[in-house]
């Protein structure tokens, strides 16, 4: 809450949080039993933001586990040869 809250007074940097199934009480449905591989998810995230504000930019930003996973979701999408959208 902090680096979304000094984003925004002083860069006017709007903050969105994605927690992952089964982490941060989001339940964890389905047939995975880990959500680790699922980088849909977030990419859904990305594209409905992209929609809602098309001319804002977006920025990710991870700690420990985000980070990794941020840097998955680009790699997955690089694979793929599709835009990020961020």
């Amino acid at each position: 809450v902090y680096t979304a809250t000094r984003a925004f007074e002083s860069s006017g940097f709007r903050s969105v949080v994605y927690n992952k199934r089964g982490f941060c009480g989001v339940p964890l449905q389905g047939e995975h039993v880990l959500s680790w591989p699922l980088w849909n998810d977030f990419d859904l995230v990305v594209k409905h933001i992209r929609q809602k504000y098309p001319e804002a930019p977006i920025v990710t930003m991870g700690f420990s586990m985000g980070a990794n996973f941020t840097e998955f979701y680009l790699g997955e999408k690089g694979k793929r040869n599709e835009p990020t959208g961020i």
